[in-house]
């Protein structure tokens, strides 16, 4: 176990607008306010989205839709990983019928907006690769 008493930094609230990919905007947002390290949820609407579960030995399952989903909920962290702005997510989606449906999320085309609430730490994280579990795991640096 790691337990860390974390420092917060400065929070940032952005939208994204139609058209706009998740994993990939919020990486260009930690590397445009330099955030080392953040914490972040959001709410909004998707138009396309790929996401998974794990089922251990460092694999997910692999789900893709594309219509129209409403965010019911999406939370994640921003960290970095061998040098470069990393984004971890889960997402949860609700489709017309509000039949919801979430894991990992791997990547998801906003339609009509999403907007996010980013809390960023002065404590840096890092992701390690793990080869006991196959996972990328937290780690102070």
């Amino acid at each position: 176990m790691m337990l860390l008493d974390i420092q917060t930094g400065r929070r940032f609230l952005a939208r994204l607008d139609q058209g706009e990919e998740i994993i990939e905007t919020l990486q260009k947002i930690a590397g445009e306010k330099n955030i080392g390290t953040g914490f972040f949820f959001g709410i909004g609407a998707v138009r396309k989205a790929s996401f998974g579960c794990f089922v251990g030995s460092g694999e997910y399952t692999k789900i893709e839709v594309e219509e129209g989903m409403e965010i019911t909920s999406l939370v994640g962290n921003i960290t970095l990983k061998q040098g470069a702005h990393a984004v971890h997510a889960h997402i949860q989606l609700a489709d017309r019928k509000c039949v919801v449906r979430g894991g990992h999320l791997h990547q998801a085309v906003v339609d009509p907006t999403c907007e996010h609430l980013i809390q960023t730490a002065r404590t840096i994280l890092t992701k390690r690769s793990d080869h006991k579990t196959k996972l990328w795991l937290l780690e102070k640096t």
